[in-house]
């Protein structure tokens, strides 16, 4: 991103990313969030909503997990083991 500030060009990896779906930003900012923290679970995302008074709903905590699962396979490779109960 620093470059593409500096430069005005897009790199070439940011552009060939998908778009993130209209509307759901948010719950890319809550991912974000909870993850600074450290491993996403059904618990840390119940202790974010109660430090931050942010009330996800089922689907969204749901959405927010799936996000870990496919950001563990992109980050340490499609053959490692991820908790399908995380």
């Amino acid at each position: 991103m620093k470059v593409w500030k500096q430069t005005g060009k897009k790199p070439k990896v940011l552009a060939e990313q998908p778009e993130m779906p209209e509307g759901m930003g948010y719950l890319w900012e809550w991912f974000l969030e909870i993850m600074s923290a450290g491993d996403m679970s059904w618990a840390s995302i119940a202790a974010w909503s109660s430090v931050t008074g942010t009330k996800p709903t089922r689907s969204e905590s749901e959405l927010l997990l799936q996000l870990n699962r496919l950001y563990a396979r992109k980050q340490h490779g499609r053959n490692s083991k991820i908790n399908p109960q995380s």
